[in-house]
C-alpha cells in the first residue's frame, strides 16, 4: 500500500483496490464511460497552406523565418498524423472496454450516465485492466504531443513578434 500511495499521492486510499464504495460509484461510472476521450490539436494554417500552394512563400524575405515556419508546419503535420494513429488505437481499446459493460441510461446531461457492469468481475479481469492501461498510455502520449505542438506554436509566435517588432515597442 505504501508503494501505491507513493505512485498516486493524491488518491484517497480509504478503500482497498478492487472495492468500489457506494459513494464512489457515480464517479467510477462517469470515468469508465468517458475514459480515454482525449482531445488534441488539429492545426490548420490557412495562410501557410495558401503561400505554399501558390508558390508565394518567397514573399517572406527572411529565409531563416521562412525556414522556421516550414519546419514547425512540417513537425505539426507529422505529430498530428501520429496523434491520429494513437486516437485510432484508443478507439480500438475503448471498444474492448465498452464490450464489458452496457449503458443503461444517458440523458445527455453532464455526469448522467448509468452503466450495467459487474465491478468485481472488471477488477479481477486482467484483460480489462490491460485495456485500461493501454488507453491511459495512449491518451497521455497524445496529450504530450499536444503540449509539444503548443510549445512550438508559442516559439513561432514569439519569434514572429521579435522579428515584426524588433524594438519591442507597442507600435503595430
Amino acid at each position: 500500500m505504501d508503494r501505491h500511495r507513493a505512485r498516486f499521492p493524491d488518491r484517497d486510499l480509504r478503500h482497498p483496490a478492487g472495492v468500489l464504495a457506494d459513494e464512489d460509484r457515480d464517479a467510477f461510472e462517469q470515468g469508465l464511460a468517458l475514459f480515454g476521450f482525449v482531445g488534441g490539436l488539429d492545426v490548420r494554417w490557412a495562410t501557410v497552406d495558401e503561400l505554399r500552394s501558390t508558390g508565394a512563400m518567397k514573399i517572406i524575405r527572411d529565409v531563416a523565418l521562412r525556414s522556421l515556419i516550414l519546419q514547425i508546419d512540417g513537425e505539426l503535420q507529422r505529430r498530428q498524423s501520429i496523434a491520429a494513429r494513437f486516437l485510432d488505437s484508443i478507439y480500438a481499446h475503448r471498444q474492448e472496454i465498452g464490450d464489458r459493460y452496457g449503458v443503461i441510461d444517458y440523458t445527455g446531461e453532464r455526469n448522467a450516465i448509468r452503466l450495467h457492469y459487474d465491478f468485481h468481475a472488471l477488477a479481477a479481469d486482467p484483460g480489462f485492466i490491460n485495456e485500461l492501461s493501454q488507453v491511459d498510455f495512449l491518451a497521455r502520449f497524445r496529450l504530450d504531443l499536444a503540449e509539444v505542438q503548443l510549445a512550438e506554436i508559442r516559439e513561432l509566435r514569439d519569434e514572429l513578434a521579435r522579428r515584426l517588432n524588433p524594438e519591442g515597442d507597442n507600435t503595430p
